[in-house]
């Protein structure tokens, strides 16, 4: 099958994390590569999500190559820094300061 259109890069101000990986599987699907290795997976997502994004994984699995770090590695990673859980304290805080 021919390649459909490359996905777009991700763009933090306008979409979540969470949501350019499920485009991200959508893509996958799409071109009928839901089966392919951990490694073709990392170099895929690592090609298509754009230089501001290559350069975070890079410096948050640092000082292992991206190309070398696990896919599940690369995911947990960037999940945590694009979408980190809220700190307890902090909705503590939230919670009781709500008008």
């Amino acid at each position: 099958m021919a390649s459909l259109v490359p996905l777009p890069p991700f763009a933090p101000a306008s979409e979540s994390w969470d949501s350019y990986l499920a485009r991200f599987d959508c893509y996958l699907q799409a071109n009928e590569l839901t089966e392919v290795s951990q490694e073709r997976k990392r170099g895929l997502l690592l090609s298509l999500c754009g230089p501001e994004v290559f350069e975070t994984a890079r410096a948050l699995v640092a000082p292992v190559a991206v190309q070398a770090t696990p896919w599940d590695t690369i995911q947990e990673k960037l999940r945590n820094h694009y979408a980190p859980k809220p700190s307890k304290i902090a909705a503590r805080h939230a919670f009781f300061h709500q008008n």
